[in-house]
């Protein structure tokens, strides 16, 4: 039979008071020796104590609150009020916005460039409608959907030009980049 240890040694293993393996003891910990006088500390086997003290850990993770211990609760109390107390300082400080009114922003975002680019089609309309040439019909849209697009990423996204770019937007906002698949476009399919 392996050999047990007081409260205290059991203390000193794992470097807490000897309160604290009392409390365990309260909350379920395995005792091998139960003291039976007041005054008289019980005795643990370490690897039953270690395996316990993993098991409630486990749970607590696992959220299950009602096996967690003192000292665990009082850390991820003071975690938690210390990752509210970062969050307070970061909205002052302009560093993070609610979801709410992002999703605001880009919402109206969205309905700015819906309606501008469906509006492309009756704004060309009438001159593609004579023009015969395929290079200066492709001009005529291209112009029209960069127009369209400078217009779309001013102020409907205003809150993104601290963002870095991902490359398609020009330094003057314009997006110049050719299209290959409509500068090779067959003059037949157009008009």
């Amino acid at each position: 039979m392996p050999s047990t240890v007081s409260q205290i040694a059991l203390a000193e293993l794992l470097d807490v008071t000897p309160k604290t393996v009392r409390a365990w003891e309260r909350q379920g910990c395995p005792v091998e020796v139960k003291s039976r006088k007041r005054g008289q500390p019980s005795e643990y086997l370490v690897a039953d104590v270690v395996r316990w003290r993993e098991q409630q850990a486990a749970l607590a993770a696992s959220g299950d609150l009602s096996a967690m211990d003192m000292d665990e609760a009082k850390r991820r109390k003071l975690a938690a009020e210390a990752a509210m107390a970062e969050i307070v300082l970061d909205k002052e400080r302009g560093e993070i916005a609610e979801i709410a009114t992002i999703m605001g922003v880009v919402g109206k975002g969205l309905e700015s460039c819906r309606a501008r680019l469906l509006g492309i089609s009756s704004k060309i309309a009438p001159i593609l409608a004579m023009e015969t040439d395929a290079t200066t019909a492709k001009e005529i849209v291209d112009d029209a959907i960069h127009e369209a697009l400078n217009e779309i990423s001013g102020p409907a996204f205003a809150f993104a030009d601290e963002a870095e770019g991902d490359g398609e937007e020009g330094a003057d906002g314009s997006f110049d980049e050719p299209d290959d698949a409509a500068s090779n476009a067959h003059p037949k399919r157009m008009g």
